[in-house]
């Protein structure tokens, strides 16, 4: 039998030579690729001001990142609120009286959880998840206000 050799010691094998200028801008261009993406994902805290009375959406919190879900309320005002993330997440309620952030409701390490929020004064109050997580975490959101003295 006879066999074929598919590499032939008489033909000059080709050679990809780059010049320095070549490989530089190579370069150039892979480091401003790494810092785009970089900064796309850095950019993925998250603050949504919730204009209607109800809020029903999933997110994607980028790794170290956060997601707000905040709205003005009134006291007399009930939020009923729920989530659920495959991830586990620091969850918080709060809102910023004067020079102090204060926090009626604090969970940490949570994959899904639910309430009702009964407001007790009017500010603004923010929803709020964080991704301490090595990976992107989506977290399915649910918050409807419920009764209200408007």
């Amino acid at each position: 039998r006879s066999v074929i050799n598919l590499v032939s010691t008489s033909m000059p094998r080709p050679r990809c030579v780059f010049s320095p200028a070549t490989i530089r801008a190579a370069a150039v261009w892979l480091i401003a690729c790494a810092a785009s993406l970089a900064s796309s994902i850095a950019a993925h805290a998250t603050i949504i001001d919730m204009k209607t009375d109800q809020h029903q959406q999933s997110h994607v919190i980028a790794p170290g990142k956060f997601l707000e879900v905040c709205t003005k309320v009134t006291k007399g005002e009930s939020y009923s609120w729920r989530f659920e993330s495959p991830e586990p997440l620091d969850f918080n309620i709060h809102f910023h009286d004067a020079n102090k952030v204060v926090t009626p409701a604090q969970l940490d390490g949570v994959t899904t959880a639910s309430s009702v929020l009964r407001v007790q004064s009017k500010h603004d109050y923010c929803w709020m998840w964080t991704n301490r997580n090595a990976v992107a975490a989506t977290v399915t959101v649910a918050i409807n206000r419920a009764t209200s003295n408007r």
